[in-house]
């Protein structure tokens, strides 16, 4: 609640794991790879907000291949970390069709803990 007990107040900050990009509401180890969650704001984002995200998480296009690339694009698609997916596109013995499939149909942490 606000300090005049209207509406609560909205959270300021709240936390990201860089290397998996999983959001939490307080600070301390991600649950999936155990690296410290870093703060972020919940101000409004710059104008140009989406063209650094954008950068941010394009991938090296020398390290992929046409395969490679192509099993990253379905991966991202369906609804993979970006990193992750990178990991998992990489890995040739990891049946692409069934990764896609958990991370379309459960939640987030789940199909990154299913996966790893």
């Amino acid at each position: 609640m606000g300090l005049l007990g209207g509406k609560p107040e909205p959270q300021k900050w709240s936390y990201r794991c860089s290397p998996c990009s999983m959001n939490y509401p307080m600070a301390g180890p991600c649950q999936i790879c155990g690296d410290p969650t870093d703060p972020i704001s919940n101000d409004p984002p710059d104008a140009d907000w989406e063209e650094k995200v954008e950068r941010a998480n394009a991938p090296d296009p020398e390290f992929f291949d046409k395969p490679t690339h192509w099993r990253f694009e379905q991966l991202v698609f369906a609804g993979a970390p970006v990193k992750f997916a990178e990991k998992l596109a990489a890995d040739r013995t990891v049946d692409l069709h069934m990764a896609c499939r958990v991370f379309r149909e459960a939640p987030l942490d789940l199909a990154v803990e299913i996966l790893l």
